[in-house]
């Protein structure tokens, strides 16, 4: 037992090595058993995991963020780990999965009535999606530095405004730049959709005419 001993204490350097690593293994499978469990149960019944949860979360803050195509990736970062955020949503999340529980079990709910909806629904924020893509990715770089007479017009519409004048002098900048990108924005993507339009053959129906009349 002393020889054992008198060698562990030979390699001590080895041995709390040895330990530390085996500790972080374990916190590590802890975390990974943890980020794979289940997140809601209704009635001892699992609705909903954390990973989909983590998912849905994730993606809803991407979508949301489509809206301002100028938002920093960190800022997107940065939200996607904000707990009050995840608590807000996981909340609502809760709720509608108690509605929807109680309306399947109340007959409330039709299967194939859902399922053509969630087709049509699905398609419709698809081809949103991909316009907010396409209005990040092909347009607004176009509209990244607005004109400085823009900014300046807008910076002055703000000094004459009371409800901006709390914010400093940066703050007011910033806030004027953007209004001058969206403004940008607005008008290129006016400009591009008019370009696509001469550029391709695009015609509706008798129908399609008689609803714009």
């Amino acid at each position: 037992m002393e020889k054992i001993w008198g060698r562990i204490m030979q390699n001590k350097t080895k041995w709390i090595l040895i330990i530390v690593t085996l500790f972080n293994i374990g916190l590590l499978s802890i975390t990974v058993y943890a980020a794979r469990g289940w997140l809601i149960k209704i009635d001892k019944e699992t609705v909903l995991d954390i990973e989909d949860f983590e998912k849905e979360f994730n993606a809803t803050i991407d979508t949301q963020a489509m809206g301002n195509p100028f938002v920093k990736a960190s800022l997107i970062r940065k939200a996607k780990k904000d707990k009050n955020a995840k608590c807000i949503h996981l909340g609502k999340v809760r709720d509608e999965l108690l509605v929807i529980k109680d309306a399947r079990d109340k007959g409330i709910l039709k299967e194939r009535d859902i399922k053509e909806k969630v087709e049509v629904m699905s398609e419709v924020f698809r081809r949103n999606l991909i316009s907010k893509l396409y209005i990040r990715d092909v347009i607004a770089p176009k509209a990244k530095n607005p004109p400085k007479e823009a900014i300046k017009n807008i910076l002055k519409q703000l000094k004459e405004d009371d409800r901006y004048k709390k914010l400093s002098a940066a703050q007011k900048m910033k806030f004027a730049k953007e209004q001058a990108q969206l403004q940008l924005l607005r008008k290129k993507i006016a400009f591009t959709l008019n370009e696509l339009r001469s550029s391709h053959r695009i015609k509706t129906s008798d129908y399609g005419d008689s609803l714009c009349e």
